[in-house]
């Protein structure tokens, strides 16, 4: 149907030509990532060491956690066997 029709590049040229492309593309993208995701987690870092944040801490410097009931009482006795203020 198509005798003699040559093509001006081969599959292996495509190929490499989609890859460059990619490779052009993806830095751009990487950087709009960068641009949306960075301010958020310098955010996230700045909460997490301002006093009276939301991450409290007790008088020993450890983070305070929600915790159950449960945990809370497992952590009381450990307190006291340890001679620690709850």
């Amino acid at each position: 149907m198509f005798t003699g029709v040559t093509l001006p590049f081969t599959p292996a040229d495509l190929v490499g030509a989609g890859n460059e492309l990619l490779g052009l593309i993806g830095t751009f993208v990487l950087l709009g990532m960068a641009f949306v995701f960075v301010p958020k987690i310098i955010r996230v870092i700045r909460e997490a060491f301002q006093p009276g944040s939301t991450a409290s801490r007790d008088e020993y410097g450890n983070r305070n956690h929600y915790q159950s009931a449960e945990a809370k009482a497992h952590r009381d006795k450990f307190y006291k066997e340890k001679g620690w203020k709850i």
